[in-house]
């Protein structure tokens, strides 16, 4: 669900990252027989000696990232964009593929690499597509406005032109 909502939702893309992260972390801690700490919250599951002892350093790193971002997603107030969002699951594939090969039963065809090129492009479309609207109706409201500029300045013209005709016509009456 994360990659499907990067443009359209990046809030809860970075919200399902950190969940993915949390749920596998506890998962590892009961496949490895790992002891957790009193307290389970994320950010000291990810802390604790056991469990950086197994999960490659390369890919510990980006984790924090993910918290984060999950954290900042979730809490009223703070945005979390779509970068942002991508950046969280950039950093969640590596982890997620590590795990699937470590703890699947079955084999699975992972591919080697994150592809950003899967992601929906769906939503930065749709955001385009406002933003060109936007812009289409400022331009409308532009012209519309000149129109009744140049439609009170004709009204103008011709008040104008009808009272030089009538002081024209009476000027004519006097001679």
């Amino acid at each position: 669900k994360a990659e499907q909502r990067i443009y359209t939702e990046p809030m809860s893309a970075a919200t399902y990252c950190r969940v993915v992260l949390e749920e596998c972390t506890h998962l590892v801690y009961d496949y490895e027989y790992i002891d957790k700490p009193y307290n389970t919250e994320l950010v000291n599951l990810l802390q604790d000696e056991q469990f950086k002892d197994i999960v490659p350093g390369r890919i510990l790193e980006g984790l924090v990232y993910v918290r984060k971002t999950g954290n900042q997603a979730v809490h009223y107030g703070n945005r979390v964009g779509s970068k942002e969002a991508l950046v969280s699951i950039k950093y969640l594939y590596p982890f997620i593929k590590w795990f699937a090969s470590n703890y699947a039963e079955n084999d699975l065809d992972i591919p080697g690499a994150f592809q950003e090129s899967i992601i929906p492009k769906i939503g930065e479309q749709n955001r385009k597509q406002k933003e060109i609207q936007k812009e289409q109706l400022k331009i409308q409201e532009e012209l519309e406005k000149q129109i009744a500029e140049l439609l009170a300045e004709k009204e103008a013209i011709l008040i104008k032109a009808q009272e030089t005709e009538e002081t024209l016509n009476s000027y004519k009456d006097e001679v």
